[in-house]
Parts: C-alpha cells; sequence; structure tokens
C-alpha cells in the first residue's frame, strides 16, 4: 500500500489510487483475477509458451512507453530475460530473451518489419495480419479472468456482503450476466 495517491497512482494506475482510497476508510480490497502461474498454465493447453511470452510481454509496452520514458526499452529487456518478471510470475521459460529476438518474431509472423513499440496500443495492433495467435490468447485470458471474478463475485454476494466491482468494458458484460 502506498503512503499517498500519487505514490499509489504511479506505482499501479486506476487500482493503485482505489486501493489507496479504500484503505482510507479500512474497506476490503480484493483482485477478481486468478494466480498469474495457472493461467499462463491453463493458457499452455492451447498455446506455445513463445506465443504466451510475446502475449505478455508486448501487454506491458504501453504501460511502459507511459511510466518508463527513455528506459521503456530496458524494462522490457528486463522483463524478456532469463528470470526475469515474466519467467518469475507466469512461470515461462522460453525464448525471445530480447527485445531483438522479440522483434525478430513479431517481423516473421506479420511477414513485414515491425517493433514492440508498435504495441502502444496494444488492443488494436495484435490484430494486424499473422499476429491472429495474440488475439486469441487474449479471448482465452479475458474469458478466464472473467469466470474467475463472476465465481468471486458470486461468493462475496451470496455471504451477503456489498460488492464495488471495478472492471473494464471487456469484462463486464460477462461478468454481469453471471449473477443469478
Amino acid at each position: 500500500m502506498k503512503d499517498n495517491k500519487f505514490d499509489a497512482v504511479k506505482c499501479c494506475g486506476e487500482m493503485g489510487y482505489i486501493t489507496y482510497l479504500a484503505s482510507i476508510d479500512g474497506v476490503k480490497v480484493d483482485t477478481w483475477e486468478g494466480s498469474s502461474e495457472l493461467e499462463a498454465a491453463y493458457l499452455l493447453e492451447k498455446f506455445t509458451k513463445e506465443e504466451l511470452k510475446i502475449y505478455y510481454a508486448l501487454r506491458y509496452v504501453p504501460q511502459l512507453m507511459v511510466n518508463s520514458d527513455q528506459n521503456a526499452e530496458y524494462v522490457l529487456n528486463d522483463l524478456l530475460q532469463k528470470g526475469g518478471n515474466i519467467e518469475v510470475e507466469f512461470k515461462i521459460n522460453s525464448p525471445p530473451y530480447t527485445v531483438k529476438e522479440l522483434n525478430l518474431w513479431l517481423s516473421k509472423k506479420h511477414g513485414n518489419p515491425i517493433s514492440w513499440k508498435d504495441f502502444q496500443v496494444f488492443e488494436e495492433t495484435i490484430t494486424l495480419d499473422g499476429l491472429n495467435q495474440l488475439v486469441e490468447i487474449r479471448k482465452a485470458v479475458n474469458e478466464l479472468r472473467d469466470k474467475a471474478g463472476a465465481e468471486k463475485l458470486n461468493k462475496y454476494v451470496s455471504e451477503g456482503n456489498r460488492v464495488i466491482m471495478i472492471v473494464g468494458k471487456d469484462h463486464f458484460r460477462s461478468i454481469m450476466d453471471s449473477i443469478p
């Protein structure tokens, strides 16, 4: 937990700020997402380690470009390296291990030169030719997270708790449709 709203936002964006505000009034905060390791294990039934690692790395790009300024490439290399955050959090030990390897994979799949820097608008860029596996991974991740969110929401409601759930528009309808 951060000591002030500025540090909370700098660290963790909207959720950091919400968590900060909740802590002021002693409100319990919980994430509706499951374990990263279990998510990756589930996805490995349909996708390769390499595809998942690339998906998770590219998903960081918009945040890296905003928060890291000139250090974005350094941070991305750090995420990709052996023993980096993606390997630790998701238990995915697979190439690419560098930004250079990532760019080569992207260009090969797309059929034209493309770079990680082109993923500042992640949701749009993954729809480019040759990158359809990234779209499929996104769909599978969202389905899994929506299911986990719905289960958690229904558990809290069945226990008589009042709940405020903050989710993005891609998740809202799916979770709301699950309420009995």
